[in-house]
């Protein structure tokens, strides 16, 4: 059963962190009304959708619900928000979302394999195997993300290195300009 709502919920995983960031926009602009009226909207659309699916799909159409009523939200969000800072949806932000994309699928791929690969390997050891199986597969997950995103040359990962360099550095060789 938890399976299902984590399946359902996951889907809306992007919604529920974009909506934070969104929200704060507005707040940022002196604006506390438009985020307000927009979960208004939010919170209706849910409880249509809970009613629609819990039926077909139990508890984890709750779960899809909430899900979707949180993408819808940030549809919302970013229209209005994109009216008020015209260009923030610029061509960047989608070779972003993009770059971000196929970084996190190959993330999802080699996690999968190297958790599958461990599976067989590990299956001997019980509980220890469990946890050996599901730490690797996060180990090569952050891995290949890490070495996906300097592949695909992601302006915030170059940026992110080049902090770190000079922190480094900073520490290597304290007084040094």
């Amino acid at each position: 059963m938890t399976a299902i709502a984590l399946l359902f919920y996951s889907i809306g995983l992007v919604g529920q962190a974009a909506n934070i960031i969104l929200t704060r926009g507005f707040y940022a602009l002196q604006d506390t009304k438009t985020p307000v009226k927009l979960m208004g909207v939010t919170v209706v659309v849910n409880v249509i959708l809970s009613l629609l699916f819990i039926g077909p799909l139990a508890h984890g159409g709750l779960a899809l619900a909430n899900s979707l009523a949180s993408l819808l939200n940030t549809v919302m969000l970013s229209w209005y928000l994109n009216k008020r800072i015209p260009g923030m949806w610029d061509a960047g932000i989608f070779k972003f979302f993009g770059q971000v994309a196929a970084a996190s699928a190959a993330m999802a791929a080699g996690a999968w394999g190297v958790s599958y690969y461990a599976s067989g390997l590990l299956a001997g050891l019980g509980t220890l195997g469990l946890a050996l199986q599901v730490g690797a597969g996060i180990a090569a997950g952050v891995a290949i993300f890490l070495v996906a995103v300097f592949i695909l040359k992601m302006e915030e990962a170059v940026l992110v290195s080049s902090y770190a360099n000079k922190l480094f550095n900073a520490w290597v060789h304290p007084g040094a300009s």
